[in-house]
């Protein structure tokens, strides 16, 4: 069953917050990228509101977040870290 992306608009809200939270040094450089990435997913990605999705186009927009977010060193840093200490880094 198709399921309504909430779009660019509901997106560009959230991002906005994560910048706030950013600019009051609540969340990292990398906590901004992996929120991003986050938001692309679950608003649809670069579509407009309401636009129809099935749940394989939210597979695929899940599986570039991660290829993508996978290839940052920072991300890296902090599965590695996980690993190892079983505390997660604020990088």
């Amino acid at each position: 069953e198709p399921i309504p992306a909430a779009g660019t608009s509901t997106a560009a809200q959230a991002k906005a917050m994560v910048l706030n939270l950013h600019c009051g040094h609540y969340a990292t450089d990398h906590d901004v990228v992996i929120t991003d990435k986050l938001i692309e997913v679950l608003t649809g990605g670069m579509v407009s509101a309401q636009t129809l999705h099935t749940a394989e186009d939210y597979f695929k927009l899940e599986r570039e977040a991660f290829i993508s977010l996978v290839q940052h060193d920072a991300t890296q840093a902090r599965i590695q870290h996980m690993l190892k200490y079983g505390k997660p880094l604020r990088n």
